[in-house]
């Protein structure tokens, strides 16, 4: 007897946004009230101690119109959050699923591809060694649709202290060139400034920087 397999039905959240339109206008009277006090901040002098009362109490209305705006939208934003963390589970879970396909894919086959570049490079050789007329073996890699070979070009430092000395030691385009590639740490450096706790002393073991006290 074959049972019948029933796939669990995906929880949706709800994207129904009631009373938005509410919302939106009385934000919209909200900003209305904002055009006059910037045009009241843009033209008030900063003179006296009753100018600057005046400007305070500018921001103070602002910031009080911005907390209610706040307020309004705050509802919808969580209905939004929602959604668009559900929406970027689902997708990184399919994308999780594509790479790794990709990942157990492009091994075997670059390892093909150069086995028939490796074959192709051979032979070419042995026919130009009896041809007068050099001739191109390509290599007989079949086609793959939405993937094209590439060639990579890995990279190891193995001394870096050479880069440095060199760098320390040349000039013009040649030091501004290699300088690209020398990075400076930042996070340990801060790291070391927090243990340090001494600006001036962080700056005289370490040239070039800039510490203070905040």
């Amino acid at each position: 007897m074959a049972s019948n397999i029933v796939k669990p039905e995906v929880e949706i959240p709800s994207t129904e946004l009631p009373g938005l339109q509410k919302a939106l206008s009385s934000v919209e009277a909200l900003t209305a009230q904002l055009f006059p006090l910037r045009e009241k901040v843009r033209t008030l002098e900063v003179k006296t101690k009753s100018d600057y009362m005046e400007i305070g109490q500018v921001l103070s209305e602002t910031r009080n119109l911005r907390k209610q705006g706040a307020a309004y939208f705050s509802p919808f934003d969580l209905i939004v959050d929602r959604v668009r963390t559900f929406l970027r589970t689902k997708r990184q879970k399919h994308e999780n699923a594509c790479e790794e396909i990709e990942a157990l894919c492009l091994p075997k086959m670059k390892a093909f591809e150069q086995v028939e570049i490796a074959a192709a490079k051979k032979e070419e050789k042995q026919i130009n060694k009896k041809s007068e007329n050099p001739v191109e073996v390509v290599p007989d890699i079949p086609p793959t649709p939405g993937y094209r070979r590439s060639t990579t070009y890995p990279v190891e430092v193995v001394d870096a202290d050479k880069l440095l000395k060199v760098w320390e030691r040349a000039d013009g385009e040649r030091k501004k060139y290699l300088r690209r590639f020398i990075t400076i740490d930042i996070k340990e450096v801060a790291a070391e400034a927090r243990k340090t706790k001494n600006p001036e002393k962080l700056m005289h073991m370490i040239p070039g920087i800039k510490c203070w006290k905040d």
